[in-house]
């Protein structure tokens, strides 16, 4: 039986999100109970290209068209093999995939983080948010940026309101789209929500 290799070191060695694993090392475990919005459990995992047809699915869902993105198969299979891309698959507590997680530029962009997706099965369920959360914690967890950020559609007022009470801020318009806004948080504010959000 072969050892497992030790987790690697956060790059930033006191940061509260220390306790995460890169996903190629085993599944990153988010302890959500720790929120006070939430009291389920959400695991990340590295999709593989058997995800697809799960990813494809998802962001095809009734309803979703005018709100999410979406990727042909091919598109899709060249990503999962990029290392400037990255996917999750979100598992809720059964061990059921729930929804999928992309960041973009991973290699290319150095100061910040971009996700470039993130959908659910059930929308409006509260899976989302503990599972965006879990996206955020890994990604200052395990990546040397100070900065996580997202567009949004503006008519997507359910999603928007969502990132609102997790603290992502507003940063204007898209560059080149004005119907979709950018939002964002910092390592430092993230971590200062999180511990505010700690369970007392």
């Amino acid at each position: 039986m072969g050892v497992s290799p030790p987790p690697r070191t956060s790059p930033h060695p006191k940061n509260p999100f220390g306790i995460f694993r890169p996903p190629h090392e085993g599944e990153v475990k988010c302890a959500a109970t720790r929120y006070a919005f939430a009291m389920t459990t959400v695991t990340l995992r590295p999709a593989t290209p058997a995800d697809i047809p799960f990813i494809m699915a998802t962001e095809r869902r009734p309803g979703y068209e005018p709100l999410v993105g979406r990727f042909p198969e091919e598109e899709h299979r060249t990503y999962l093999a990029d290392d400037d891309w990255r996917y999750f698959i979100g598992l809720d507590e059964t061990g059921t995939a729930q929804g999928f997680a992309i960041l973009q530029n991973v290699k290319t962009e150095t100061d910040a983080q971009f996700l470039r997706r993130i959908v659910v099965v059930d929308a409006g369920k509260g899976f989302g948010r503990v599972f965006l959360c879990a996206v955020v914690d890994w990604v200052f967890a395990n990546m040397d940026v100070d900065r996580f950020w997202f567009s949004v559609r503006n008519t997507n007022e359910r999603a928007r309101h969502v990132y609102r009470s997790l603290g992502f801020k507003e940063d204007g318009p898209e560059p080149g789209d004005a119907s979709s806004s950018i939002m964002s948080t910092t390592r430092a504010s993230w971590a200062a929500l999180t511990a505010a959000r700690a369970p007392r």
